[in-house]
């Protein structure tokens, strides 16, 4: 028997995926003596005595959300959904009376790609689905899960984007469309945390264009808020401050580490050996 299982949408997936924070923190569990399992099913008889969640869609799909019961400790076991419909101040309705620059995004986290890839590889009929619509439809996956557009002003934002369900319009939290952007994150697992300010050239903040990076000590209560509210035991809140308001755009329970971050600010790999430790020590107390 184990002692920890993972749980994730597709074991095969999560072993090519390694960019994910946790699997950042796994290398470590097993120098401490400790095994884990991936799972994407439950399986009573044959427990570990904790597990981490760690399925990486938006809504926590029904075969999922009642597995945290079994065990006596379940890392984001009660996460069951990260909408921004639950957290964001920052939308707009088109009637809104507002003059600052937008943008429009999906509900779905990271444009709903995760969700993209889950319902392709749930079956051979599924792929072979998407790999026709990809021949047939031209932009197919931009339609499908749509990129975020940032406009000067409400007057940009398209009908269809409106109408589509898929998709909501916010305040841009920056407040302007000039470069560069500072973009506040929060990292967390469990009680570990670390809070930054990362400068961008670029409006969406690609990892790439990053120009500075800077750990902050203030952690605001409106990001521990959306915190709680979320369940989130692991994961990270990225968020603008405006004056003394501090904003939250997006919310995610699987997250992700770019490579060369780690490299080049160290405070990244000093986070990720005091989550290793705090892994450790969450699996070993059973």
């Amino acid at each position: 028997m184990a002692d920890l299982d993972i749980y994730v949408g597709r074991r095969s997936e999560f072993a090519k995926a390694g960019y994910y924070t946790l699997s950042h923190l796994l290398p470590g569990l097993a120098k401490a003596g400790l095994s884990y399992r991936v799972r994407d099913r439950f399986e009573p008889f044959e427990k570990a005595h904790s597990a981490v969640m760690h399925v990486d869609l938006t809504e926590l799909p029904p075969p999922f959300v009642s597995i945290h019961e079994a065990y006596p400790r379940c890392v984001n076991g009660r996460a069951r959904t990260i909408s921004r419909l639950l957290y964001s101040k920052l939308r707009l309705a088109r009637d809104d009376d507002f003059d600052g620059p937008v943008i429009v995004k999906t509900v779905l986290n990271h444009r709903g790609l995760p969700e993209l890839h889950h319902e392709k590889t749930r079956s051979p009929v599924s792929l072979l689905g998407h790999v026709v619509r990809r021949l047939l439809i031209p932009d197919y996956i931009a339609k499908v899960c749509p990129p975020y557009q940032v406009h000067s002003s409400l007057s940009g934002v398209s009908e269809e984007a409106w109408s589509d369900q898929r998709l909501i319009v916010e305040k841009f939290a920056p407040g302007r469309i000039e470069l560069p952007v500072i973009k506040y994150r929060y990292e967390f697992f469990l009680d570990i945390g670390l809070n930054t300010r990362a400068t961008f050239d670029s409006l969406l903040c690609e990892p790439s264009k990053v120009e500075s990076f800077d750990v902050v000590d203030d952690l605001p209560a409106s990001v521990t808020a959306v915190r709680r509210q979320l369940k989130l035991d692991f994961g990270a809140i990225d968020y603008f401050v405006t004056g003394d308001e501090a904003l939250v755009i997006d919310a995610n329970k699987t997250t992700s580490l770019t490579a060369a971050w780690i490299q080049d600010f160290p405070a990244l790999s000093r986070y990720l050996e005091r989550a290793t430790q705090r892994l450790i020590e969450f699996v070993s107390r059973g």
